[in-house]
């Protein structure tokens, strides 16, 4: 194994996380082809429920792309602090343009998922009838539906309106994006107070605040998981291991060594108290970049910054939006060719002739349209007050 190149902790990209992107998207690929074939119903029997479900519906791979998302932006606010207007332009051409195609593709193809939800041999699964409940209520309900999603403000609608149901993501992947974009509109006031001497401290009474404030929102049954204050406890553990980071970036020796005892403390307590194991996944990818010299870090590092994983990063946002579409697209066609398929057949064509058509098309969507845009956008951003 050839050593792993050393992370420039002073960089705007790091490749360990680019691949870890590339990771977290492809899990999440391979999780809608398990849902969308049935097979999350299909728990082995020595694996524990919990297990399972972390595994099949990848909300923990979601919710580590979160905590990506704060140690990102945390990192790119301090380095070179722009202007609100200038940040929240190009973040806008960050997330706007893939949404939009993918949103449009997906409602091209509304007949099609309609289809797959009814005629799939295993549409009784919990999975596929939580998935016909929401298309019929984007069908019963569309001009609010679109009317708040177009803008990727729907994570702000409050339980029971509008619609009396709530609300069904068009684009079922997009329950992240709005959240996103919820974050990058008030990220600049949150950070504006982190940078100084007392960051640390500020920090940290942020994390309980976030713990506290999702805690109370489930609670109280605001369970639509696109809203921010569900969610931005695991912001603010990207946004605080970004802080660690820039403090001790000279070297990884300038951090104690018993660093990763209270890491892991808050980590275990973090996920005792969400069920997710989201945190303890973070804190094993955070020491990858923070101690490179251990030996299983500079094993995961030279595993994270392998090239077909770092190509999958680059193209990680258009590969999470666009998979969806393509997939229900693609089952839709299996079903028509074999009605009484079974569901693993099924899994086995769409990873097989299905999975490299989504790869090959969702690089040309970064390569065309993402990686474009967000140029533009930030040259945009370059000329905003």
């Amino acid at each position: 194994m050839p050593p792993p190149p050393q992370a420039n902790l002073g960089a705007r990209r790091i490749d360990e996380l680019e691949g870890l992107r590339g990771l977290l998207a492809l899990w999440v690929v391979v999780s809608h082809v398990v849902c969308l074939c049935g097979l999350d119903a299909v728990r082995p029997a020595l694996v524990p429920r919990s297990i399972w479900e972390w595994l099949v519906y990848a909300g923990t791979a979601v919710n580590v792309f979160v905590i990506l998302s704060g140690f990102a932006i945390f990192k790119m606010l301090r380095a070179t602090p722009p202007g609100y207007g200038a940040f929240v332009t190009g973040r806008a051409f960050r997330l706007f343009p893939v949404y939009l195609t993918c949103l449009a593709l997906t409602l091209a193809l509304i007949s099609v998922s309609g289809f797959v939800s009814s005629t799939a041999p295993w549409h009784s699964t919990d999975y596929f009838q939580r998935w016909s409940s929401d298309l019929a209520n984007v069908r019963a309900h569309w001009p609010v539906q679109l009317a708040l999603q177009l803008p990727l403000l729907h994570g702000l609608a409050p339980p029971g309106w509008p619609p009396p149901q709530g609300i069904s993501d068009v684009l079922p992947p997009a329950w992240s994006a709005t959240l996103e974009w919820q974050f990058y509109l008030v990220a600049p006031a949150l950070l504006s107070f982190g940078p100084g001497r007392r960051g640390g401290r500020f920090l940290a009474g942020l994390l309980a605040l976030a713990v506290v404030a999702a805690l109370f929102l489930a609670a109280d049954d605001m369970t639509y998981g696109g809203f921010l204050g569900l969610k931005l406890w695991l912001f603010v553990v990207g946004m605080i291991s970004a802080f660690l980071h820039g403090t001790h970036d000279a070297a990884a020796s300038a951090m104690p060594r018993w660093w990763w005892l209270p890491g892991f403390a808050l980590a275990a307590f973090l996920t005792y108290v969400f069920h997710d194991p989201a945190p303890l996944l973070w804190l094993a990818a955070f020491a990858v970049i923070f101690a490179p010299h251990q030996p299983l870090a500079a094993a995961g590092s030279w595993l994270l910054t392998r090239r077909p994983l770092l190509w999958l990063g680059r193209i990680s946002y258009s590969l999470y939006l666009l998979h969806w579409p393509l997939l229900v697209g693609g089952l839709a066609l299996v079903l028509r060719l074999a009605p009484g398929i079974k569901g693993t057949a099924a899994a086995v064509w769409l990873l097989a002739a299905g999975l490299p058509v989504i790869l090959l098309l969702a690089g040309r969507l970064h390569a065309k349209l993402e990686a474009p845009l967000m140029r533009y956008g930030r040259r945009l951003a370059g000329r905003t007050v």
